[in-house]
Formats: C-alpha cells, sequence, structure tokens
C-alpha cells in the first residue's frame, strides 16, 4: 500500500491545527509531554485507519479521537467534548468536501479511489478551509475557558445534521457553484451555533459565579446582624450598669473565681461589640468593625475619615456587596504592597449624593480588559464577580464604580458616589 506525500502532510496539518485549538481554548490536564505523546498516538491511529479509505469510518474516528482527546488531556466536560469533537469534524469535512466536489469527485459507495496528485490537493485545500474554520471559532472563546457549564443538546444535534447533509450531497450531482454555497452555508449555521452556545456558557459561567457572590453577601450579612443584635444585648446590659455592679459585687462576696469570670465576660463583649458609628448606617458601621479587626490582623493600616454621611438607604444586601467587596479588594492589595495602609473618606455633599473613597498603595498596576476592571488574582472569573458584584448594587442607585491608578506613587484610588434618594434628600 502506497503512502502519498498528500496523505501524510494532511493528518499532520490536523494534527498541528488540533493542537492549536485545544491549547488555545481549554485548560490543559496533563504535562506538555503527556498531552502531546497522547495527542500524537491519536492522530497515528487516525492515520492508520484512513489507509483503510473508508469515508464514513474515517469521519467516525476522527470524531472518536478527538472527544477522547479533549476528555482526557483537557479535562473537558463529556457533552462538550462530544460537540467541540462533532464542530472539528464539521469544520474537517466541509474543507476536504468542497475541494473533492471541485476536482469532479462523488461517492458512489462508501470508498473510493483517489490519485496522490489529488490527495496533495484535497490536503492543502482542504487543511486551508479547515485552518479558516478554526480562526473564526477562535473568535468565540474566550482564551483559556475553563467551559464549566455543559453544551445544550439541541447544539449537538446541529453539527450532526451538518455532517448527515453533506454526505447526501457528495451522492448527487448538482452545480459545483450550488455546492460550494450549500457548504458555505453549512460553515455559516455551525459558526453561529457555536458562538450561541459559547455565549450561553459564559452567561450561565457568569450568574453562577454571581449567584456564589450574593450567596456570601447574604452569609456575611447575617453575621452583621448577629453582632448587631449582641449589640443591643451589651447595650442593654450597659443601661442596667448598676444592676451588673450589684451582681458582680454579690459574686465577689460569695466566689471570687465566678466574679472574676463575669467581670472578663463584660469587658470581652464590650471590646468585641463597640465600634464607632462612621454613617447612619448600623450594617455598614459594623462592617467597618470587622474590617478594622482584619486589618491588624493582616499588619495593614487602615485611617477612616468620617464626617457622618447619608447611606442608611442602601439596603443591607447592596451594603455588603459594595463596601465588603471594595475594602476586601483594598486589603488584599495593601496587604502585599511595600506601603501597607489604606485611607476611607466618607462624606455627604448638598445633602444629594455620598460618597465612600477607598484608596489604598499597590505594587501593581490593575489590569483592564474590555474596558472594565479585573482582579490581579489568579482565577480572573471568579475573584473579578466582587467588581461586578460591586457595580450591579450600585446601578440600583444610579450610580457606578470610578477608580484612578497613580503609576508613580503606586496608589490606586476607588470612588463610589452613591445618589441619595429624593424622598430622603428632601426631608
Amino acid at each position: 500500500m502506497t503512502i502519498s506525500v498528500g496523505y501524510a502532510l494532511g493528518h499532520i496539518f490536523e494534527f498541528l491545527l488540533f493542537s492549536y485549538f485545544a491549547n488555545t481554548s481549554f485548560y490543559s490536564t496533563q504535562k506538555n509531554i503527556t498531552k502531546t505523546i497522547i495527542s500524537l498516538c491519536g492522530y497515528i491511529i487516525l492515520f492508520g485507519i484512513g489507509l483503510l479509505y473508508k469515508v464514513s469510518i474515517s469521519i467516525l474516528s476522527f470524531f472518536i479521537v478527538n472527544a477522547v482527546l479533549l476528555k482526557t488531556c483537557y479535562g473537558v466536560k463529556f457533552k462538550n467534548a462530544i460537540f467541540y469533537s462533532l464542530m472539528l469534524d464539521v469544520l474537517s469535512c466541509i474543507g476536504e468536501y468542497i475541494i473533492i466536489y471541485i476536482l469532479g469527485m462523488r461517492y458512489g459507495s462508501s470508498d473510493f479511489f483517489v490519485t496522490s496528485r489529488q490527495t496533495m490537493f484535497i490536503s492543502l485545500g482542504g487543511k486551508t478551509i479547515y485552518l479558516i474554520g478554526l480562526l473564526f471559532l477562535k473568535k468565540f472563546v474566550n482564551k483559556k475557558n475553563t467551559y464549566e457549564n455543559e453544551t445544550q443538546t439541541i447544539t449537538i444535534i446541529i453539527p450532526v445534521l451538518t455532517m448527515l447533509c453533506l454526505t447526501i450531497l457528495m451522492t448527487i450531482e448538482i452545480n459545483t457553484l450550488i455546492f460550494i454555497l450549500l457548504c458555505v452555508a453549512f460553515l455559516l449555521i455551525n459558526i453561529i451555533t457555536f458562538y450561541t452556545n459559547a455565549g450561553l456558557n459564559n452567561k450561565n459561567r457568569e450568574l453562577r459565579i454571581l449567584q456564589e457572590e450574593y450567596n456570601k453577601n447574604k452569609a456575611e450579612l447575617s453575621e452583621y446582624h448577629l453582632v448587631a443584635e449582641k449589640y443591643e444585648n451589651t447595650r442593654v446590659m450597659r443601661h442596667d450598669f448598676h444592676k451588673q455592679l450589684d451582681i458582680l459585687k454579690n459574686l465577689i462576696e460569695t466566689d471570687n473565681v465566678k466574679a472574676k469570670e463575669y467581670m472578663q465576660q463584660i469587658q470581652f463583649s464590650q471590646r468585641e461589640l463597640d465600634y464607632a458609628k462612621y454613617t447612619d448606617n448600623k450594617i455598614l458601621n459594623i462592617l467597618f468593625a470587622k474590617k478594622i479587626k482584619e486589618c491588624h490582623r493582616r499588619g495593614v493600616e487602615i485611617h477612616i475619615h468620617s464626617t457622618f454621611p447619608t447611606l442608611s438607604f442602601i439596603s443591607e444586601i447592596d451594603t455588603v456587596a459594595i463596601f465588603s467587596n471594595m475594602l476586601d479588594n483594598a486589603i488584599e492589595a495593601a496587604e502585599h504592597a511595600n506601603i501597607k495602609e489604606i485611607y476611607v473618606d466618607l462624606y455627604t455633599v448638598n445633602n444629594a449624593y455620598s460618597a465612600v473613597r477607598v484608596e489604598n498603595y499597590t505594587d501593581k498596576e490593575p489590569i483592564v480588559l474590555d474596558g472594565f476592571l479585573r482582579t490581579q488574582k489568579g482565577n480572573t472569573d471568579i475573584h473579578g464577580m466582587g467588581i461586578k458584584s460591586i457595580n450591579n448594587a450600585l446601578k440600583k442607585y444610579g450610580s457606578d464604580l470610578t477608580w484612578t491608578y497613580d503609576k508613580e506613587r503606586k496608589f490606586f484610588r476607588a470612588l463610589a458616589v452613591i445618589h441619595i434618594p429624593k424622598e430622603i434628600h428632601d426631608v
């Protein structure tokens, strides 16, 4: 059996194009050398199967091998691996079918003879169209996207129907130009399908992460409610200070050990629950108290200047979403900076809007992608959602988060200007 140069080049191109698409679209779950060896073995198997000159078997094998490689080497979910492998199959077939049809060849059966010269044309021309198709798909794929959400079943049906239609068209006599136009139409349909699927996956992932961010804020809010309740109990105890003294006096007379324990409990409660009133928003005051303790624990110095602004109109969950995330970002950056300081300014202007300015030193320049501020942390999909959570909450009050960065001073400033509702500032 003679192996033509064109046949060998075609499989080499397919291997290189698959490696390009997979490595730029998915996270690798294997070491580079292991991944390369496994992929190469897969395409050597395809090379051997292709020597049988059974078109249907070659197409099916191409799909199976690519699906297995995506699942094994890149950790792509099973249903997603099927979808992306089908898309690669469609692109490869469209490229080869166009060239085959131009050469005047038809499928009378599942196998047919191809000369060495024709094989070279099919390989070079078909893989060029295959490459163009992959470049189009790459326009809709976020680099290193994990594809955590599963592909919808209906999107898998589209490439399957495309393969069936193309196979049927290859067995009938139609004008070459019409055939090429039909192939282009199928190509566009599949690219649109891929784009739609990628968009749905990205949207679903973003919604899931935002839901997790909301749940985190809700849990934090519950914690603040507990602290507020304890604070109220402590305030009542302070109101009944004389009664506490009587209890302490009786304990001293009867049991010094219990008296000391009781006194320590009172002191601990006061230190733990006492907080400064920076604003008229009780949850925000408690939040500041918590973040101050966190700053001390992480070796960051925080300076808060407040003119007691009006912020009570902000809902509790939005208070956590906005201010907890702003302070968390500042603490995270300042902790790893040479100057570990944070400055917070709280003020109201003309009873029309309240502003919260958070400033901190950071040795890393902020990352901006598509006009949006991104986190410096490793997993931007997850941690970047804190910034989105801030803006989603601020939008409810007709506001958004603005920021500036001084490269020379390595100083970051975030500002939230929140409009006070008319019914409040008219009071």
